[in-house]
């Protein structure tokens, strides 16, 4: 099947920047992605965060534990599902790829998706599974507890395989691919092989625990953490702004490590640092936020550099652009997500407070 009009029109916004393009600004960037609603393909793992949240005044009598008094509960998208969730909120068209349970948590997940716009037919259940989920208990605002239910064996061969031919119908039509990678039994090594066999499309963006596994997939992008930078072989990063500096240092040995074009570094506080073999680095810096417990900013700053870059941007101001949309989703407590609309409000308040 050919790809599209769309997809070769964004691919030659990303294949056009590579050979060197102006910059951009933010404002440029979102009608950049309002024009070009790029395609998205999300693979990896899809979960169900849930938020709990109480009032705890006295400890249990049978054990030194506190007595939490629910007065709420939520459950939003995580993992993969927050990406894709942020990826239709910047005005992508996604598409959601990967293996679910089949229960409730599955039903909600999926539900909420479609509700977003994210086309879900390619996230499929496996009878007698169980979808994983992530119950967040919280009191005033801090995290007392959280309650994971994972899959620790792996998923049968013929649900692994089911998924790589659905990861490579996907990408076809697709502008770019977004891997979510974490650490989940999935995205075994089986599956990295036969996906780094397959058609790419015009962008490949990594986010995962351990990029590394990935450089076989010669990804345009990956968006390490420290600690996920620091799974590489010869990198260590240190603390605080010490970590720009040595990531700098070390951009060959992250640059070969990973088998990509370009890395971004998220440095939470810090910032973020981008890396190419070829160009200076360019930073990017954050806006202290309150504190308050959000989940899932990095997610929503890979979903953003996938946005914008996939729509044409420059990958400079595409970094701008996805620590914007960081900026924005930590602001408020629970699971990170941000919108194309609050990006453009959050970019017009920083253009007036800086002045003429």
């Amino acid at each position: 099947m050919p790809a599209t009009a769309d997809a070769q029109t964004a691919g030659e916004g990303v294949r056009a920047d590579r050979r060197g393009a102006s910059a951009v600004t933010p404002e440029e960037c979102i009608a950049r992605v309002h024009e070009a609603g790029p395609r998205v393909t999300v693979i990896g793992d899809y979960l169900l965060d849930g938020w709990w949240s109480g009032s705890a005044d006295r400890v249990a009598r049978e054990a030194p534990a506190p007595v939490v008094h629910l007065s709420e509960r939520s459950e939003s998208p995580g993992g993969a599902a927050n990406t894709a969730l942020n990826l239709a909120a910047l005005g992508a068209r996604v598409r959601a790829v990967g293996v679910v349970g089949d229960d409730d948590a599955a039903d909600e997940l999926r539900a909420q998706l479609a509700a977003a716009g994210v086309d879900v037919s390619g996230l499929r259940s496996v009878t007698g599974a169980s979808t994983t989920t992530k119950v967040r208990v919280t009191v005033a605002d801090h995290v007392l507890l959280r309650l994971d239910q994972d899959r620790e064996e792996a998923w049968p061969i013929h649900v692994r395989e089911a998924f790589c031919e659905r990861t490579e119908a996907a990408m076809i039509e697709s502008d770019a691919l977004l891997v979510c990678d974490y650490g989940s039994t999935l995205l075994d090594d089986l599956v990295v092989e036969r996906l780094a066999a397959m058609r790419r499309p015009p962008l490949v963006v990594v986010d995962a625990h351990r990029p590394g596994r990935w450089s076989g997939l010669r990804p345009d992008i990956v968006t390490p953490n420290a600690s996920e930078a620091e799974t590489l072989p010869g990198v260590s990063l240190g603390s605080g702004e010490e970590r720009v500096e040595r990531a700098i240092a070390a951009t060959d040995r992250l640059l070969e490590a990973t088998g990509a074009a370009a890395i971004v570094v998220t440095l939470d506080r810090t910032g973020t640092v981008l890396l190419r073999s070829d160009r200076e680095p360019a930073r990017t810096h954050a806006v202290p936020a309150p504190e308050r417990h959000a989940s899932g900013a990095g997610d929503v700053f890979a979903a953003a550099i996938t946005t914008s870059r996939a729509a044409g941007a420059p990958i400079e101001d595409a970094a701008r652009f996805a620590q914007g949309a960081a900026n924005v989703a930590v602001r408020r407590a629970g699971t990170c997500v941000c919108s194309l609309e609050q990006l453009g409000e959050w970019f017009s308040s920083e253009r007036e407070a800086a002045g003429p």
